[in-house]
């Protein structure tokens, strides 16, 4: 385990960890994917001459599958080595919303909720768990409250650069490959992250 004795619990000392930056990279672009649930994906719907009441309904699948496979799945993950469980989660999410380039009809888009939705089930509980795991007790809040700003910033970028994006190309191809790729990206990120902890 690191020497965290003598160190302040100050956001110089959480930036100077590049497992940190790099989860936090990791987090930025994975964030921003999953945010497009709320944006992107809403234009798509209409893209597809599809009313709201099929939006609505694939946020209901989102959440029913959450409720029904959130715990067992989660019992399951926990016991495995967390990023790999975190890459897997990202890529999945990246592949349902790649994905959407290619679907056209509510069947497809559902198809779509459920690979990003079993994206969202494996990532979100081993990430909050892995960055408590590799903060330093002292820094534990700071670590978390970077962890927060990505969530922040996606927040603020998402919607904007996603319906600029999407308004490139028909039926937001481009960015829905943009969300494939950035997604691959981060998965990389997070890879790279569990190997430099293990060398500390």
């Amino acid at each position: 385990e690191r020497d965290v004795a003598g160190q302040r619990g100050s956001y110089g000392s959480a930036l100077r960890d590049p497992v940190l930056l790099l989860y936090c990279a990791a987090t930025l672009a994975t964030a921003f994917v999953f945010l497009q649930s709320a944006t992107g994906y809403a234009l798509a719907v209409r893209a597809d001459g599809l009313n709201t009441a099929v939006y609505g309904l694939m946020l209901t699948i989102n959440g029913a599958l959450i409720v029904v496979f959130e715990l067992p799945v989660t019992s399951f993950t926990q016991r495995l080595p967390a990023v790999p469980v975190m890459v897997c989660g990202i890529l999945l999410l990246g592949l349902g919303f790649g994905a959407v380039a290619l679907a056209t009809t509510a069947l497809l888009l559902a198809v779509t909720v459920v690979v990003w939705t079993a994206g969202e089930i494996v990532y979100s509980p081993v990430s909050a768990a892995y960055l408590a795991m590799v903060s330093p007790q002292h820094l534990r809040g700071r670590y978390a409250g970077m962890a927060g700003l990505m969530w922040g910033l996606a927040g603020i970028t998402a919607p904007s650069v996603g319906a600029l994006l999407f308004s490139t190309s028909p039926h937001g191809v481009v960015l829905w490959i943009f969300c494939a790729a950035i997604s691959v990206g981060a998965a990389t990120q997070m890879r790279a992250a569990g190997r430099r902890r293990d060398r500390t």
